[in-house]
């Protein structure tokens, strides 16, 4: 996770170590080292988190988690976590993926909600504060996967489905709201980054 402008910091939130993390932590660069940022107010675990820049109200965000309910939003410039948007299906999401898609939107795609692993893709406009959902879905519904923006389009790959850890890849068209296969990659992944 990057904050916001015009004092970016790289973020990590949340995790796993013996117990799930409420922490956040900053690279500090000049030191060469991790400190402490601040504390979620919920731990998290497989959480989505994105920034968006723009807007009345720019911010960082981190969506859902394993068995944890709800959102959390971080305004520019603070190290106090508030309560964020309620997920759009209520309940909790685990491992989905999460990007800011434009200044004010992030989008949402996948997740496990623990009975499925979920084809939903939502849109959440900050300066509304509204989420849309897609009238089309991914054609496997997937957790654990990595989702890239590029140009217009969002590239969605692996994760575990119901059938277990996927190859497959589907493309988002932003404009348009059309899902598309794609080529399949050489070996099913989960837990992966995926980088432009």
């Amino acid at each position: 996770l990057v904050t916001p402008r015009p004092d970016p910091q790289v973020l990590v939130c949340g995790g796993t170590s013996a117990n799930i993390l409420r922490s956040c932590l900053s690279y500090s660069l000049p030191a060469g080292q991790w400190l402490f940022h601040s504390s979620l107010r919920t731990p998290r675990y497989r959480a989505g988190g994105a920034s968006l820049q723009g807007g009345s109200n720019p911010g960082s965000y981190i969506l859902g988690g394993w068995q944890t309910e709800g959102s959390e939003f971080l305004p520019r410039g603070s190290r106090e976590w508030e309560e964020g948007p309620q997920l759009p299906a209520g309940g909790w999401l685990g491992g989905p993926c999460v990007l800011a898609v434009g200044p004010t939107t992030l989008l949402l795609v996948g997740g496990y909600d623990g009975g499925i692993e979920t084809d939903a893709i939502h849109e959440y406009d900050s300066q509304s504060g509204v989420w849309s959902t897609w009238l089309n879905s991914l054609a496997t519904g997937r957790y654990g996967h990595a989702c890239q923006l590029l140009g217009g389009e969002v590239v969605v790959a692996g994760g575990e489905t119901g059938s277990g850890v996927t190859r497959t890849t589907e493309v988002l068209t932003l404009e348009t709201r059309e899902v598309r296969g794609a080529g399949d990659m050489a070996t099913p992944r989960i837990g992966f980054g995926m980088f432009l």
